[in-house]
């Protein structure tokens, strides 16, 4: 209270949201606003008796700062604590009572780097420095006998020797373990007990809150996981990995190396950079004595052998039995989790891609995307001349430590390696060329990992069979129906492939589980249920689910229903082209439109004539004249043809007089 009564210093409080003030409690961010709220709104502050309320613990000491320490009655500037508590003492007469132990804690608030007041260590952060004030400069009560650290209660002092003396407990087997990742991934191999968290919006699981936010960010780019940096375009997942990114790019108080003019913000960073100058790799890989800088560098190499003992880096030793066989590889090898199997995967592929000059991209959507910033692109040339921006090993780290899905999707077409000029035609002769003759780690028990694909803008040829497409969709298609593909999981019946076994079980109880099934109504027979469902749908109006939500109609699809109280009932908006007086129910089709009919969006060129379509089912039926297809007859009299089309013009102008058949219209999203 002598203290707060004379000097001129700003009380206040602190937690993990950010600094408080010690008066009223109003949390604010900034050390700056805080100290302007506490002058300003708390000049006369009675101190006899808010300071009993206030303080409870004679053990928490409270916290100050000094930045601008002084004698309030005598104008006087002080360098130190000590110093105000001689000057009160000597000058104005006031007992000041040393028997209470450390009653402040003294600190210097900025924005930027804080240096402890009471020794020269610096800190990024405010909560680093409070645990220094603690260790260092501090003797409590309650003191660990193990390492001799101290804590103001009981309470710290079990829960610090829980954690660091004593361990974390498997509840199911009684084996302790020294950190809680550590347990963690024992209960998930040894018990099977997996703890994850799934993508609301892909049904994706991940193990942890963090991996789901980074997917969330970069995959559906969700707004609330794509902060962008305020200095450059960096984007970040989190808060605490901004922060992190500005301080050690952006700040204007840096650590400097004093061997080169690298600097940065965090003091911690130095010391890993200076590694690179002396050559320092203290952790090194028992199986293939290759060395590494930090210990997550080694941990993250270790995932690569797969024969490795778990929880330990000790190669297995070659032995052999007396029967002349090699023991080691008796020895089963632990199973791989999907955490594991994503990290080979990764590992692999980077390897190639740095060490080759094949060019990895993404297709979602009916269109391409560049694997590294997923900039879409609808010719593969575009693609192409684009990715040659993206320079540097670092970008395509980056771009694999973030990538999820089992295999990616490479361009071969201008194929060689990048080490040596031998010529290499596909990408199994690239992968074994770089393991025997350039010695690259490459793990083949998660399998290639890539998908290879020469891409051309007109026609793609399939590198397995030789069939050729007109667009990319198509042979992806086929890729994962008739070859193995991106797909793992054999159906035993027909032999197609499937991504995973929810796609599998699908397709077992479509396809042949419910052959020959008969419609009730008419008794035309159908080979799988969907088919049947949308034969009763069309022919029979059955299985109308869609009530309207204003009058008792019933309609056999939500854009039918959605339709008509839009017309009918005017409880839902229309939306109109901008172009036309045409309305749409739903602002998809009317961007369709738009695309097609005002933009004249021609993306799906004919490989044989070069006339181009809007999208690959008009390129389909434009095909058949090239073909000679006629798959489209009249019912009439059974001539065909090659369009529905020119089948519906047939009809009209030869079979007026003949009821025409019920024939669903191409365009069902135009309000007519």
């Amino acid at each position: 209270m002598i203290l707060l009564h004379y000097g001129n210093v700003v009380p206040f409080n602190w937690n993990t949201r950010g600094y408080r003030c010690f008066y009223c409690g109003k949390e604010m961010k900034d050390c700056d606003l805080l100290k302007e709220h506490t002058i300003v709104s708390h000049k006369v502050i009675d101190l006899e008796t808010f300071i009993p309320q206030r303080i409870i613990s004679k053990d928490v000491p409270v916290k100050i700062d000094i930045t601008q320490l002084g004698c309030i009655v005598c104008d006087i500037p002080l360098a130190s604590i000590e110093d105000l508590i001689a000057h009160v003492v000597g000058i104005h007469g006031e007992e000041y009572d040393n028997s209470a132990g450390v009653c402040v804690f003294p600190f210097h608030l900025h924005k930027e780097i804080l240096q402890c007041v009471l020794c020269e260590e610096k800190y990024d952060n405010f909560t680093s420095l409070m645990g220094h004030m603690y260790k260092k400069h501090m003797e409590q009560a309650c003191i660990c006998q193990i390492c001799g650290q101290s804590y103001i209660d009981q309470v710290r002092l079990k829960r610090h020797i829980s954690n660091s003396h004593v361990g974390h407990r498997c509840k199911f087997c009684g084996r302790i373990f020294d950190a809680f990742h550590h347990l963690e991934k024992h209960k998930e191999i040894i018990h099977g007990i997996q703890k994850s968290v799934e993508c609301s919006l892909c049904s994706t699981t991940f193990v942890n809150q963090y991996q789901l936010k980074v997917h969330m960010g970069k995959v559906h780019n969700v707004e609330k996981y794509r902060l962008k940096c305020e200095h450059c375009p960096k984007i970040c997942t989190t808060k605490g990995a901004m922060m992190l990114h500005v301080q050690s790019l952006h700040s204007d108080a840096r650590f400097e190396c004093d061997i080169c003019d690298y600097k940065t913000g965090i003091k911690w960073m130095i010391k890993l950079h200076k590694r690179k100058h002396f050559g320092e790799k203290n952790y090194v890989c028992s199986i293939c004595d290759k060395r590494f800088g930090r210990s997550s560098n080694l941990r993250a190499h270790m995932k690569v052998h797969t024969g490795e003992a778990r929880g330990g880096q000790k190669a297995v030793k070659e032995v052999e039995s007396d029967d002349g066989l090699d023991l080691a590889e008796m020895i089963p090898r632990p199973v791989l989790t999907s955490k594991d199997k994503r990290k080979i995967m990764r590992n692999n592929v980077l390897q190639v891609l740095l060490k080759s000059t094949i060019m990895p991209f993404r297709w979602l959507k009916s269109s391409y995307r560049c694997f590294y910033c997923y900039e879409i692109f609808q010719e593969s040339s575009d693609l192409k001349n684009h990715q040659h921006v993206h320079i540097g090993d670092e970008i395509k780290e980056q771009a694999m430590n973030n990538y999820w899905d089992p295999v990616v999707y490479v361009d071969i077409s201008n194929l060689s390696c990048k080490l040596c000029p031998e010529n290499v035609t596909d990408l199994y002769e690239l992968i074994d060329h770089l393991i025997a003759q350039h010695g690259v780690v490459y793990n083949k028990d998660v399998g290639i990992c890539m998908v290879a694909f020469k891409l051309d803008n007109f026609t793609v040829y399939c590198l397995a069979c030789g069939a050729s497409f007109y667009t990319f969709g198509p042979l992806l298609h086929h890729t994962n129906k008739d070859h193995k593909g991106t797909s793992a999981i054999l159906c035993d019946v027909c032999g197609q492939h499937f991504k995973d076994s929810n796609l599998l079980r699908l397709h077992v109880k479509t396809i042949h589980e419910n052959m020959g099934l008969l419609c009730p109504e008419c008794g035309e027979k159908f080979e799988t249920r969907s088919k049947l469902k949308t034969h009763q749908k069309n022919q029979h109006d059955i299985d109308k689910k869609y009530k309207c939500l204003v009058c008792s109609l019933t309609f056999q699809s939500h854009y039918k229903r959605s339709r008509h109280m839009a017309t009918e009932h005017k409880n839902r908006q229309e939306i109109k082209c901008l172009h036309c007086p045409k309305t749409f129910v739903f602002r998809s089709m009317m961007m369709t439109h738009l695309r097609d009919t005002h933009l004249k969006v021609r993306n799906h060129i004919c490989g044989v004539c070069g006339w181009k379509a809007f999208n690959s089912n008009r390129l389909k039926n434009h095909m058949y004249k090239h073909s000679g297809e006629k798959n489209f007859k009249c019912e009439a009299c059974d001539k065909a043809f090659t369009t529905r089309k020119i089948m519906r013009a047939h009809f009209a102008r030869m079979h007026k007089s003949v009821q025409q058949p019920i024939i669903t219209y191409e365009h069902t999203y135009v309000q007519q």
